[in-house]
């Protein structure tokens, strides 16, 4: 056992600190011996140093205004990363809009059924005979995709 140990538990029994350093190693030793052989139990997990109540109470309140201290930076933490988050929501919602809107301005209006009606529309010809049939297509492709009327002039013009 090392001399370190052999005086905490020289102290933990009662013996002061100046005491101890006043012993040799070999003194330390016999000490314990005679403590072990009186049948005093020497535990290791009591105090070295007996506190007085005020000194626990001041650390008590150190500790206490320390864990205050931390939760109030915690809180202030959550609440910044709460900010960004709403201000990321907002951004989002933002965003979307301004894509909505976009989607729905009459010129991305036309491009989608344009889009939907590329290669269905047979190729309006010079024949005044197969002007009828050509409208009667449209007319039905016009009705399959739901295409409103304020647009059905600009999807026929080539």
């Amino acid at each position: 056992m090392s001399t370190a140990r052999i005086q905490l538990k020289l102290s933990r029994v009662g013996y002061t600190d100046e005491q101890i350093e006043s012993f040799d190693r070999q003194t330390c030793m016999t000490k314990l011996a005679k403590l072990i052989v009186r049948g005093i139990k020497v535990d290791e997990t009591q105090a070295t140093v007996p506190q007085s109540p005020i000194v626990y109470i001041e650390f008590e309140r150190e500790r206490l205004e320390w864990e205050r201290q931390k939760f109030a930076e915690e809180m202030a933490l959550k609440g910044h990363e709460l900010e960004i988050k709403e201000a990321e929501l907002k951004l989002q919602k933002d965003k979307m809009k301004i894509k909505e809107e976009f989607e729905n301005t009459p010129a991305m209006k036309v491009k989608q059924f344009s889009d939907a009606l590329k290669g269905t529309v047979i190729k309006m010809s010079s024949d005044p005979i197969e002007i009828a049939s050509f409208f009667d297509q449209i007319d039905s492709l016009f009705v399959k995709v739901d295409i409103p009327a304020d647009l059905k002039a600009t999807l026929v013009k080539p």
